[in-house]
């Protein structure tokens, strides 16, 4: 991880700092130019995942333009537009920070996904335990099987929240270059 993009502890949210040789109101300016306006907020919609499973994702416009969101003088709050189906419910909203900084700008970005993106640990947290459950009553009787469940059940476990981290992280990182290639954002 680079020094100056920091996790927050416990949460899929990432602050990237970078600085742009553009004024402020320069790239507020290109900003306005390559994102979507979005009436009302950001919503999740239901839709087909790259491996078949109805997931939730971001309502994106229909349009041309590489981002959507909001941009004005008080706020800047943007997303990527996904094309294609490979979609995550945790792709980041991101909140865009541009402060003056001698001839150019600070550019600080605030990136979460949306509150109502759930991983549904719980309804699996369920199934590990049932399975580590039933797995612990073949101990003694087949071991082999016991392991093997007990195995699963750590996976059951596990998943959403693996799910949840990667799904960020990818999308995290190609928003960042998008941005970053956009605002002409020095590493």
């Amino acid at each position: 991880m680079v020094p100056d993009e920091a996790p927050r502890a416990g949460h899929l949210s990432r602050t990237v700092r970078r600085r742009s040789p553009h004024s402020p109101a320069a790239l507020q300016a290109r900003l306005e130019q390559a994102v979507e306006p979005l009436e009302g907020g950001f919503t999740l919609v239901s839709r087909l995942s790259g491996g078949g499973i109805v997931t939730r994702t971001l309502r994106a416009p229909d349009t041309d333009r590489m981002l959507f969101g909001r941009v004005t003088a008080a706020r800047i709050r943007v997303a990527l537009v996904h094309r294609g189906i490979d979609t995550s419910p945790f792709q980041p909203i991101v909140s865009v920070g541009l402060v003056a900084d001698g001839e150019g700008s600070r550019v600080e970005l605030e990136l979460a996904p949306h509150p109502n993106a759930r991983t549904l640990g719980g309804v699996f947290a369920l199934g590990a335990v049932l399975l580590l459950g039933a797995s612990l009553l073949q101990l003694v009787a087949q071991p082999v099987v016991a392991l093997t469940g007990v195995v699963f059940a750590m996976v059951l476990g596990g998943f959403p929240h693996l799910r949840a981290r990667h799904g960020f992280r990818r999308d995290a990182e190609a928003v960042v270059q998008a941005l970053g290639s956009l605002l002409e954002l020095e590493p």
